[in-house]
């Protein structure tokens, strides 16, 4: 049975893998012909070091989403987890609401999802508990109501 928020994500993150890597191919042809067309002006060289940063940031973005839709992959197939463990969809209760996030290992940024990384405060507080435990961290008292 497939796991249906996981598969949510991952859909998602396909879309956003395909729009990454689109624009890191952009941004490293621009940072090409910057170096090319700024290479003996010394009044570009900001531009030049602006263009290999957003290079060196639209991959690493890609890279992110590549190693998330690599675990989501794994897990998206696999029956139900009975305790919090990465990938996975999560409902706590605090303090009167219902709060959504995905625990994953490789945490990336999708638009339109909660993502928490399993090396967070609240990832570690989380990870093994099981449906209708309780947990505390910090000062916040919170009851897990759903794991898929």
């Amino acid at each position: 049975m497939k796991r249906q928020k996981l598969q949510m994500l991952l859909d998602a993150v396909e879309s956003e893998l395909s729009k990454a890597a689109l624009h890191y191919k952009e941004n490293k042809i621009a940072s090409e012909k910057m170096n090319e067309t700024t290479r003996t002006s010394w009044s570009a060289a900001g531009d030049r070091e602006y263009a290999k940063d957003q290079e060196e940031v639209t991959k690493m973005n890609l890279d992110m989403l590549k190693n998330l839709s690599k675990e989501l992959k794994k897990a998206v197939n696999n029956k139900y987890p009975d305790k919090i463990e990465p990938p996975c969809f999560v409902r706590v209760h605090i303090d009167g609401e219902d709060i959504e996030f995905y625990l994953v290992e490789n945490v990336a940024s999708v638009e339109g999802f909660k993502i928490v990384s399993i090396s967070s405060p609240v990832g570690k507080e989380l990870l093994k508990k099981k449906k209708y435990d309780i947990y505390k961290y910090t000062d916040i008292k919170g009851k897990i109501i759903g794991i898929e």
